[in-house]
C-alpha cells in the first residue's frame, strides 16, 4: 500500500537493495551433556536441575556445577629400614596407590576431556547429586528437558558408560535417537558399555539392543569403541585416602622383623623424609579410564570450527589420551565398520608415530547409502535447520509468484555459499544443488487452496573418501 503524504515537504524512503540471507556460520556442534553434578546452583540451591544451562569453559562448569567427588584411594607404603645399633636408614620404599572401585560419577572427568579436545560452548543438564548408582530415569528426565531447547545439536550422556545395566543405557540411547529424529536438529553420540552383558560380547549386545527407537532413528546416531586410558589424574581428598604402612627392619646381627600398621590421612611426618612427596606422586599416578563419547564431542567441535561440518570427524588425534584399552587391528575393525546389520561402530585406534586416532565416520545406519556417513547426516541437519528458520518470515505471506521468487533466491544464495566453501560437490552450482518452487512444479491448485507452499531442494553433499585404492602395474622400460 502506498504511503499517504499530507504535509508538503521532502520524504526519504530506503529500499532494500539485497535479498535477505541465511547465516552460513551457524553453530553445528553444541552438545548437551546430561548427568549428575555436585551442585546445580546459579542463584538459589539447585535451581539449575533439569534446566539446560549454557557454559563456555570448564571454569564455568566448576562455578555452577562443582567438580568431581573424591575417589576412595588405598595407598600401600612398603619400607625397608636397615638398623645398626641406634642408627636407622631407609634403604627401600615402594608406594602403590589403588582405587578399589571408581565412582560412577565421572561427569567432571568427561568435561575435562571434552574441552581438552577442542570443545566449545555446550549445555549442561544436571539430573541431581551424585549419591550412588546411575538411575536411568534421572537421565531420561534430563533428556526430556533437552527436547524443547533450541541450539542443541549433539546429545551426550557422560556417565552412561558407568550404568551397571547396559540394557538400560541402550534403551536411553534409543529414546535419544527417537528425539533427534523427531526434532531433526540433533545427533546422538553413543558409547559401547564395558559392563558385563548377559549374553555374547559387548559389541554384539550393543547391536542387539540398539534400534534407534524408530525406523529413522539410527541415522541420527553414531557409536564409538573402545574406552580410553586418559592422562587425567584421579580426583582425591586427603580424608578419602587410607594408608597402609608396612615396615621391614633389617637389624645387623638379628633376624629381619616386620612391623605392620595402618595409618589414616596423609600425616606421616614422624616417618623418614620425603614421605609426603612420595605419596603425592603415587596419588597423581592414578589415571582414569573413560568412555570416548565426550572426547569425540570435542573433536566434532574442533573439526566443525576449523574445517566445516561437511568434513568427517575422523583421522583426528585425541588429546590427553594414552591409549585405547583394547588394541584394534584391521581384522577387528572390519566387523566393526561394515557389519551385516549395518550398525557400524567407529573404532578408536592407536597408530605408531601418529597417536590415538578416531578411525571411522559412520552412523548407525550403515546400510543406507543416503545416511551412511556422519558428515552427510550432520550437513543435512545444518541445511535443514538453517532453511527452516529462514523461511519463518514467509508464514502467512501471499502464496504467489513474488513470494516464490524471494524464497528461491534466498535458498539458492545460501546453497551457493556452501558450495563455494566445499560443502557441496559439483563443478558448477547447478551441478551441486537445485531449488524448485511454483505452481505446476511443486504445487497444485489444491495446495494453494489449502495454504500449502512446497519447496523441493536437491543437494549433492560431499562424502568422505573412506577407502583409497591404489593400483600399481609394472611397465617395461623403453
Amino acid at each position: 500500500m502506498a504511503t499517504s503524504y499530507k504535509t508538503p515537504g521532502v520524504y526519504i524512503q530506503e529500499v532494500s537493495a539485497f535479498p535477505n540471507s541465511i547465516p552460513i556460520d551457524i553453530p553445528t556442534a553444541v552438545p548437551a551433556f546430561i548427568g549428575y553434578t555436585q551442585m546445580a546452583k546459579k542463584e538459589t540451591d539447585n535451581d539449575l536441575d533439569f534446566t539446560p544451562f549454557r557454559i563456555n569453559s570448564l571454569h564455568e562448569f566448576q562455578q555452577y556445577f562443582g567438580s568431581m567427588p573424591a575417589e576412595k584411594i588405598t595407598l600401600t607404603v612398603d619400607d625397608v629400614i636397615e638398623k645398626n645399633g641406634a642408627t636407622e636408614k631407609l634403604t627401600q620404599r615402594k608406594v602403590d596407590a589403588v582405587i578399589p572401585r571408581f565412582s560412577p560419577h565421572i561427569f567432571w572427568y568427561q568435561l575435562q576431556l571434552y574441552f581438552d579436545n577442542g570443545g566449545g560452548p555446550c549445555y549442561i543438564i544436571a539430573t541431581g547429586r551424585p549419591t550412588g548408582a546411575i538411575d536411568a530415569q534421572d537421565l531420561l528426565r534430563g533428556l526430556q528437558a533437552a527436547q524443547q531447547q533450541k541450539g542443541i545439536t549433539l546429545l551426550v550422556f557422560p556417565e552412561g558408560g558407568a550404568m551397571q545395566n547396559p540394557a538400560e543405557l541402550y534403551a536411553l540411547y534409543n529414546t535419544a535417537m527417537q528425539q533427534a529424529a523427531s526434532t531433526q536438529d540433533r545427533f546422538v553420540l553413543c558409547d559401547v558399555s564395558n559392563q558385563p552383558v548377559p549374553e555374547g560380547n559387548d559389541v554384539s549386545f550393543f547391536r542387539k539392543m540398539i534400534t534407534g527407537g524408530s525406523s529413522e532413528g539410527l541415522r541420527y546416531g553414531a557409536a564409538y569403541y573402545p574406552y580410553l586410558q586418559t592422562g587425567i589424574a584421579a580426583c582425591y581428598a586427603p580424608e578419602a585416602v587410607s594408608i597402609i604402612h608396612h615396615t621391614l627392619i633389617k637389624e645387623t646381627g638379628k633376624a629381619d622383623s616386620n612391623i605392620n600398621g595402618a595409618l589414616h590421612g596423609l600425616t606421616m611426618a614422624d616417618k623418614p623424609a620425603k614421605t609426603t612427596i612420595d605419596l603425592s606422586s603415587a596419588l597423581r599416578s592414578i589415571q582414569v579410564t573413560l568412555p570416548p563419547s565426550c572426547a569425540v564431542a570435542g573433536l566434532y567441535c574442533l573439526v566443525d570450527n576449523t574445517r566445516g561440518v561437511w568434513n568427517a570427524p575422523a583421522n583426528v588425534s585425541i588429546n590427553n589420551v594414552m591409549a585405547p584399552v583394547i588394541q584394534i587391528n584391521n581384522n577387528d575393525q572390519a566387523e566393526l565398520n561394515v557389519p551385516i546389520d549395518g550398525k557400524s561402530i567407529n573404532a578408536i585406534r592407536s597408530f605408531t608415530g601418529r597417536g590415538v586416532l578416531v578411525w571411522g565416520a559412520r552412523t548407525l545406519d550403515g546400510n543406507s547409502t543416503d545416511w551412511r556417513y556422519i558428515p552427510v547426516r550432520r550437513t543435512c541437519i545444518m541445511i535443514e535447520t538453517a532453511v527452516a528458520a529462514a523461511l519463518q518470515q514467509f508464514v502467512f505471506e501471499p502464496n504467489d509468484a513474488n513470494t516464490w521468487v524471494n524464497i528461491q533466491a534466498l535458498i539458492e544464495n545460501y546453497l551457493t555459499e556452501l558450495w563455494k566453501q566445499g560443502a557441496l560437490q559439483g563443478a558448477k552450482p547447478e551441478h551441486a544443488f537445485a531449488v524448485q518452487i511454483g505452481l505446476g512444479k511443486t504445487m497444485t491448485n489444491t495446495d494453494l487452496l489449502e495454504g500449502m507452499l512446497r519447496v523441493q531442494i536437491m543437494i549433492s553433499v560431499v562424502r568422505p573418501a573412506e577407502f583409497l585404492v591404489l593400483s600399481f602395474q609394472q611397465k617395461m622400460a623403453v
